[in-house]
């Protein structure tokens, strides 16, 4: 079952708000990749082999067109394709006999496409998901792109930032990743049909063609390269790998943030059953604790998820490095792991994509907080620097100390003096600063702060939403691309049962005359 059926959030909407199950783009094209390869993906392969050994004139003239017309009938069945090696020449031997249509399967062994074909399927609808989280992630950077929180470096306040400030520094990374989740596509979009067992065959094959009837970027081209071909499941894996890292590292950060000492946001989790019809809402997440009604599971399982897909990193390096330059059984075993990673990573991924609009932030809370702190006090050497001609190490110290006398008088920023920046300046200079309480109050401002920070890359409103609207450029490239992908696999396979029909065709003209 799919894990969003009955599944609601703990949260109402709020009155504009748009449901995250409505965010549904990756669906149509999910049913689209699963209606092309349909439990066909071996039966596709056998018969792009074979309508390929027909047109190259490998099977004698008088049969071509019997063996078509058998192919037709496979496909057209009301029965789905069998999803097993060679069940397209043992369903034409049933028909035809083992004298004709047994060498189907001729200058061709099993190699590891039988399980690349399947890595890709499941890798394009990831690709769907990630897409998706994109889109998320900017519309709820944007959402919150002017709400001050305090930025964090060895998890001590270093600097004011917004929310959206923060999102976006795990949106780009992931823009990175996904460039090269777009070459793993590639890598794993490779035929290696007609490898042969390492050293190709004399028989005048057509391994282009081959390739083009799946909708494959291109081929192995060396033989002995494609019998051992390990690399673009340790480019996939990898790339998961790291996709994976970038969020657990969010999860932990809003694990934090949920908690009562923060009180910075809540996570929304999800419930597959109805609240009891007593006892209250049914939020709590503990059998034995009924204060836990705020700590999704969902975060600790998408650090779960990043520790898998390291396994799966460490299984699949682990078989490529100890397998001879050759065609060995460790060469077929690549794709268990790489499914289980893009499965892991495919779950958590969706309920990231469905919770980040939903999360409920607690904007007071966080500007309080960063009120109270010291983050802005590097704005503050600024302002020494500019408008009191200070050096930047001297306004540097001046500022530390200042930090101190609050920290040992626990006085907090937006209630530090102007006697108090003075009695800073005369320790460590010797004489006070002619900085007025209105302009010392600015400089530690958190707000102002956050508008003024406008260098490239900063965390200013007007910063991050150009950010914001180039990244939407940049995702709307990411999903044009994709789209022609599933395109070029539909067309492609359509193109080789077209030729299949026409080579049967020739057969039913020649019965007629």
């Amino acid at each position: 079952m799919d894990y969003r059926d009955g599944l609601k959030f703990t949260r109402e909407l709020e009155p504009g708000e748009i449901s995250p199950f409505e965010r549904e783009k990756e669906s149509q094209s999910a049913q689209r990749l699963d209606a092309v390869f349909a439990k066909s993906t071996w039966p596709w392969t056998d018969t792009a082999w074979a309508v390929m050994l027909l047109k190259q004139g490998l099977l004698p003239e008088e049969n071509v067109g019997r063996i078509a017309q058998v192919l037709c009938e496979f496909w057209e069945s009301e029965q789905p394709p069998i999803d097993e090696f060679a069940s397209v020449e043992k369903y034409a031997i049933n028909k035809l006999g083992v004298e004709i249509a047994g060498t189907l399967g001729h200058g061709r062994t099993i190699p590891p496409y039988m399980q690349m074909i399947h890595v890709r399927r499941e890798l394009m609808k990831l690709m769907h998901v990630v897409l998706d989280l994109h889109e998320s992630t900017l519309d709820t950077a944007e959402r919150y792109k002017a709400t001050v929180m305090p930025g964090y470096t060895h998890i001590r306040h270093a600097q004011p930032e917004t929310f959206g400030h923060y999102l976006l520094s795990a949106y780009d990374p992931m823009a990175r990743v996904t460039e090269q989740l777009e070459e793993s596509y590639r890598l794993m979009s490779l035929s290696e049909l007609g490898c042969g067992a390492l050293a190709g065959t004399s028989l005048p094959i057509d391994r282009q063609l081959v390739a083009d009837y799946l909708g494959l970027e291109g081929i192995i081209e060396n033989a002995n390269d494609a019998v051992a071909y390990t690399d673009g499941y340790v480019t996939l894996v990898c790339t998961l790998a790291n996709l994976g890292s970038i969020w657990s590292r969010v999860s932990l950060d809003f694990n934090y943030w949920s908690s009562e000492e923060f009180r910075f946001l809540s996570f929304p989790w999800f419930y597959q059953h109805p609240p009891q019809s007593q006892g209250g809402k049914g939020n709590a997440h503990s059998y034995f604790m009924p204060n836990k009604v705020d700590n999704s599971p969902y975060l600790e399982r998408t650090r779960i998820s990043a520790a898998v897909l390291q396994g799966c990193v460490s299984e699949v390096l682990g078989q490529s490095c100890r397998a001879p330059q050759a065609d060995m059984v460790e060469m077929m075993s690549f794709g268990e792991p790489s499914l289980r990673a893009i499965a892991s990573l495919s779950h958590v991924l969706h309920l990231w994509v469905h919770s980040l609009p939903r999360m409920p932030v607690k904007e007071k809370r966080m500007l309080e907080c960063v009120r109270r702190g010291w983050s802005c006090a590097s704005e503050l050497v600024n302002r020494l620097v500019i408008d009191h001609g200070m050096s930047a190490r001297v306004a540097h110290q001046v500022a530390n100390h200042l930090v101190c006398l609050g920290r040992e008088r626990d006085v907090p920023a937006d209630k530090v003096t102007r006697d108090m920046l003075d009695e800073a300046a005369i320790a460590t200079i010797g004489h006070p600063i002619q900085m007025s309480e209105q302009d010392l109050r600015l400089a530690l401002d958190p707000e102002q702060f956050v508008k003024v920070t406008t260098s490239q890359g900063g965390t200013s409103p007007d910063e991050c939403q150009r950010m914001i609207d180039e990244r939407r450029e940049k995702l709307s490239q990411f999903r044009k691309r994709h789209e022609a992908r599933i395109v070029k696999v539909e067309q492609a396979k359509q193109k080789m049962l077209e030729d299949m029909k026409a080579l049967a065709a020739g057969q039913e003209a020649l019965a007629s005359a």
